[in-house]
């Protein structure tokens, strides 16, 4: 009996210390299981992870998204899309059709760009200016005329001659090769056809005449020029050059001495050569036949 417990205990004991041993293994693989998770966690590149995340699309709007891979269903317009498949029917959902009708826009290349036709006037932006350009004259014989086109004022259905649509009033540039160059003034309509011409070389000329009020009813303090002969006599008539042009005539300055009302200043004048005369005088020489007519009758 005695030899049984004796057992008895020593089988309890081997088997205290299994349990020991069991625990000890059980608590090393816990520790190593703590030292590779540790490890595990350490390799993570956290950085690189939450970079990965930034660069999915949120949940909402978003403004970095620059690709949709496999959408077949377009976007509608108020969705930001153009709400068609294809170029043209997206341009009439933005409505943005090419076309002639009110509402369309159009293409760059549309005739109707190189043409004022049709348009209902407008304003120019300061300093900007319309240019009249002819046909391109290679080369031109001695005695042609050539002109740019003519910019016209016109009455639609009224007094039509040179122009079937009606009466105009218009200007034009015109060559005459070898001879001169002129800007000219033309009014046409109701069987009429007449031009004022001025020239190169400072000259104008008129189918009629140059003429100024001179009715009673608009004149005022009316006073008979005195001392007439004298004041004729203190003119001279002279001929020379005036800016490199045949010239005859008086001077404005001897003029002002004896009838200033006779002059005007004309302010900046550019000569051919390029140099200015400022404040620049000039003679109304019909306004001398008063003082001519008063010494002749001195």
């Amino acid at each position: 009996a005695a030899s049984g417990s004796a057992s008895a205990a020593l089988a309890s004991q081997n088997a205290a210390g299994t349990s020991e041993t069991n625990a000890k293994t059980s608590e090393t693989n816990a520790a190593a299981s703590a030292t590779a998770a540790a490890a595990s966690v350490a390799s993570i590149d956290v950085d690189a992870i939450e970079a990965k995340i930034d660069a999915k699309a949120d949940k909402g709007a978003n403004s970095d998204i620059t690709s949709l891979t496999g959408l077949t269903t377009p976007l509608s317009v108020a969705q930001g899309g153009t709400g068609a498949n294809t170029a043209s029917d997206a341009r009439t959902a933005l409505g943005v059709a090419y076309g002639t009708a009110a509402g369309t826009v159009a293409q760059g290349n549309d005739s109707r760009l190189g043409t004022i036709d049709g348009k209902n006037g407008g304003t120019l932006a300061t300093g900007n200016s319309i240019t009249l350009i002819s046909a391109t004259f290679p080369s031109a014989a001695t005695g042609d005329y050539l002109n740019t086109p003519i910019f016209k004022s016109l009455i639609n259905g009224r007094g039509a001659y040179g122009d079937t649509r009606g009466g105009f009033f218009g200007f034009y540039y015109q060559e005459h090769v070898g001879a001169a160059n002129e800007g000219i003034f033309n009014l046409n309509g109701f069987s009429n056809d007449i031009s004022w011409i001025f020239s190169n070389n400072g000259n104008a000329s008129a189918p009629g005449s140059w003429v100024n009020n001179s009715d009673s009813r608009i004149k005022t303090d009316l006073e008979v020029i005195s001392d007439p002969l004298d004041k004729v006599k203190q003119l001279t008539g002279y001929t020379g050059l005036k800016d490199t042009q045949p010239y005859t005539g008086l001077i404005a300055q001897d003029v002002q001495k004896v009838l200033p009302q006779t002059v005007f200043n004309m302010g900046r004048y550019t000569l051919r050569d390029g140099s200015v005369i400022e404040d620049c005088l000039a003679v109304g020489y019909g306004e001398i036949a008063g003082l001519l007519v008063e010494a002749i009758k001195a």
